[in-house]
């Protein structure tokens, strides 16, 4: 499966394959995947594989992470599917292709300032610890 990544509205899509069973995200070198982006936390998310399952873990990021359109709690566990769109600050991933059109849409509706402390309903997924950030 690929990660898609449309990084600040107008420029090229990058896709990153996942080939081991655990990917990390943010602004900071250490991780797999480096966003060069002031909204995007040093260390701000986790994407998992479970078999046939993808799990995306929040880790505790100052702007949030927004998973099609629903920001999910600080530190929670979420299941995402092909094609889900997942925010942080400027950049928007899916699993698989994705449209880029509704991609950039979603960007389009995004002020990170406005998204601190703002909770929606959403499928939390009971986190075993076997994510550990």
């Amino acid at each position: 499966m690929k990660l898609r990544l449309i990084m600040n509205k107008g420029e090229a899509a990058f896709s990153y394959n996942i080939d081991g069973n655990t990917v990390s995200v943010g602004r900071s070198a250490e991780n797999d995947i480096q966003i060069h982006d002031s909204h995007v936390s040093r260390n701000h998310l986790v994407v998992k594989r479970v078999g046939r399952r993808y799990l995306v873990k929040d880790l505790g990021s100052g702007n949030g992470t927004l998973v099609n359109g629903h920001r999910i709690p600080s530190g929670a566990t979420v299941e995402v599917k092909e094609g889900d769109a997942i925010v942080i600050g400027m950049s928007v991933f899916c699993l698989g292709e994705g449209s880029s059109g509704d991609l950039f849409a979603l960007l389009d509706l995004i002020d990170p300032s406005k998204q601190r402390g703002r909770d929606t309903t959403t499928v939390i997924v009971e986190d075993s610890g076997d994510m550990a950030a």
